[in-house]
C-alpha cells in the first residue's frame, strides 16, 4: 500500500524559507581552498589568517592615503580601504555590472537624498596618490573596517551597510 502525503502551502512555504537559510549560510562560510589575501599597495599577497588579522592589518595603514586590497584568487570579490582622516574609506568590486568598476560603501541610511555634503580630498605623503570622499563615509574601527571587508570577500554586504556608485554624489 502506498501512503499518499498532501504537502500544504505553508510546509512548501516553510521549506522554502529554511532553504534560503541554508544558502546564506553557505555564503558566509570561509572555503579553504580559496584563501583571502591582503595586498598592502598593490604589492604581494599576504595570507590572511582571519577576522582578528585582518584587524591588524587594516590597523597597520596608519599614514594618509595607505590602502591595501583584499581579494580571494581569481581577482573577485575584492574590496579595498584606505586610511583616511578620522578612519578609513572603503570600496568593493562593481561584481556583475560592467559600468561600475568599484562602489563604496556606507552605513545605510547616513547619506539621505538631497543631503549635501563637502567633498574631502587626501593625498598621501608624496601628492600622487589619494581619493576623494565623504564624511559620512568614514568607517571609524579597524574591527568594523575587517568585518566588512572580510564579509564581503565571503560573498556577503553586513545589513548595516549599502553601496554607492562612486559617480553619483562626487561629480
Amino acid at each position: 500500500m502506498v501512503e499518499v502525503i498532501t504537502v500544504g502551502a505553508a510546509t512548501r512555504q516553510g521549506a522554502e524559507e529554511f532553504l534560503a537559510e541554508v544558502a546564506t549560510w553557505l555564503q558566509t562560510q570561509t572555503e579553504p581552498a580559496r584563501p583571502v589575501h591582503w595586498r598592502f599597495r598593490g604589492g604581494k599577497p599576504v595570507e590572511v589568517r582571519g577576522l582578528a588579522h585582518l584587524s591588524q592589518l587594516v590597523l597597520a595603514l596608519n599614514a594618509t592615503a595607505d590602502w591595501a586590497v583584499v581579494e580571494r584568487p581569481g581577482g573577485v570579490p575584492w574590496a579595498q580601504t584606505m586610511r583616511v582622516a578620522g578612519g578609513w574609506i572603503t570600496e568593493v568590486d562593481g561584481g556583475e555590472d560592467q559600468d561600475s568598476y568599484a562602489r563604496r560603501v556606507i552605513r545605510a541610511g547616513v547619506v539621505k537624498p538631497g543631503e549635501l555634503f563637502e567633498v574631502v580630498s587626501c593625498k598621501d605623503a608624496g601628492g600622487k596618490g589619494g581619493a576623494l570622499y565623504l564624511v559620512p563615509e568614514i568607517l571609524a574601527t579597524p574591527t568594523e573596517v575587517a568585518r566588512m571587508l572580510w564579509s564581503w570577500v565571503h560573498g556577503r554586504l553586513p545589513g548595516e551597510y549599502e553601496l554607492r556608485e562612486l559617480n553619483e554624489y562626487l561629480d
